[in-house]
């Protein structure tokens, strides 16, 4: 499990992170938008997805993962 406060910490960096500087987040997705930006991936909208990105990723399950003795 994460630790809350440094969950929050890094929440607020992140959220003081785009307007420090001027990350442009694009035009707002919806239902109405016909393909999403290509900038960024869309989240997986399902458990099972999320699991199959996750297994597949290298940072994730790379040799720098595993904990060590």
């Amino acid at each position: 499990m994460a630790d809350p406060y440094l969950f929050q910490a890094v929440l607020i960096a992140l959220i003081e992170d785009g307007p420090a500087n001027r990350t442009d987040p694009g035009p707002p997705e919806g239902a109405g938008s016909p393909a999403p930006a290509d900038r960024f991936t869309t989240l997986p909208r399902t458990l099972t997805e999320a699991l199959d990105l996750f297994a597949r990723d290298q940072v994730s399950t790379g040799p720098c993962s595993r904990s060590r003795p």
